[in-house]
């Protein structure tokens, strides 16, 4: 499964075919949300339009598009990729590269949620490409952790320099809710590591791709995608389960946790190379209760992970074959289109 999430992620960047409903591209407004969608502890949904390099944050009803990030008018390319919102919302950090050397120039930055004061953090190379992988917000929002090809940083939000804390093709870091450990993947498995870099610990393996790793909220768990599977496993790095094994090529993967820990998200896509339709699930911690919510006709090539809202009422999905990026209850009824396009997605959540 992160095979396939990887050739999206690179497909999209040097395709830069996503565009986002009623904004620069000429597509149709997009369909209003009912009100029950919109709900306390939800805020904006950020997306990006490669077309025009735009990142923007819009309401899940479609309406009060904000610009928050562009490029400039000199710069003969643009890629916004991999963003995330800050625990309490008030921030966005993404990755930009700009130039001729798109691909291995990128930075990590930061904007505030009504788009002001864009601010580098830091220049980073192929950081925003290596593996599909994305930074972690420290749960009190001060620091960023992200990859490079050289290993794993993490970065004050308020300025100074990143600080290494491992050497290696380390991915995914995923800081844990009480902010004493960061997870992330290297190979075959996941290791945890102090924020100061001490401490580096093998927790698991699976024997070919470890990825995806996400805490459950009460810091116990772990969530992660093997090869076409999904696993879970106590934070110390026992118990190990094998939740879902599928077909090569076909999922699951991506999994993440619900808000209040009760239920996991993931994409699937079951069919045949050259075949495949996208899928969303859910499941209980135990692997148990799995429901289908979402089920798209064939091909799905573009995707990107299925998120919740930040109340765990709501969820959004993106992918080509689904006709973008769809919001809908967390039991996959009264699903509204909110861009026509797929796009990388992320939900604000308001404290």
């Amino acid at each position: 499964m992160r095979l396939v999430s990887v050739v999206v992620a690179v497909g999209v960047v040097t395709a830069s075919v996503i565009a986002i409903a009623a904004a620069s591209t000429g597509d149709a407004t997009p369909q209003r949300l009912d009100a029950k969608i919109i709900t306390a502890g939800n805020g904006k949904i950020a997306l990006v339009d490669p077309a025009s390099s735009w990142l923007i944050s819009v309401n899940p009803d479609g309406s009060g598009r904000r610009l928050l990030a562009r490029c400039g008018r000199s710069f003969t390319a643009c890629v916004i990729r991999a963003f995330a919102w800050s625990p309490n919302g008030r921030r966005l950090l993404f990755f930009r590269a700009s130039g001729l050397r798109t691909y291995s120039s990128y930075s990590l930055y930061v904007v505030e949620a009504d788009g002001h004061n864009v601010r580098r953090l830091v220049s980073c190379g192929h950081c925003g490409l290596i593996v599909g992988s994305r930074a972690a917000w420290s749960p009190n929002g001060s620091s960023i952790a992200f990859s490079a090809t050289n290993g794993l940083f993490v970065v004050d939000v308020n300025g100074g320099l990143a600080r290494r804390l491992t050497r290696g093709l380390d991915f995914d870091p995923a800081w844990s809710p009480n902010g004493s450990k960061i997870v992330f993947s290297r190979g075959d498995s996941l290791y945890a590591v102090n924020p100061d870099g001490s401490a580096l610990t093998k927790l698991t393996s699976v024997g070919r791709h470890a990825a995806d790793p996400a805490w459950s909220p009460d810091g116990k768990q772990l969530t992660f995608d093997g090869p076409d599977q999904i696993y879970v496993v106590d934070a110390d790095g026992s118990h190990q389960r094998l939740l879902l094994d599928g077909s090569r090529g076909s999922g699951p993967g991506t999994p993440s946790w619900s808000p209040d820990g009760t239920r996991i998200l993931f994409f699937n896509t079951p069919g045949t190379p050259g075949a495949f339709t996208a899928e969303v699930w859910v499941m209980k911690p135990d692997g148990t209760d799995q429901r289908r919510l979402y089920h798209s006709g064939c091909c799905v090539g573009s995707w990107f992970p299925p998120i919740w809202s930040p109340n765990g009422k709501s969820i959004a999905i993106s992918a080509d074959s689904a006709g973008g990026v769809l919001v809908m209850n967390s039991d996959g009824t009264d699903g509204r289109t909110l861009s026509r396009r797929p796009s990388d997605i992320a939900w604000q959540p308001i404290r």
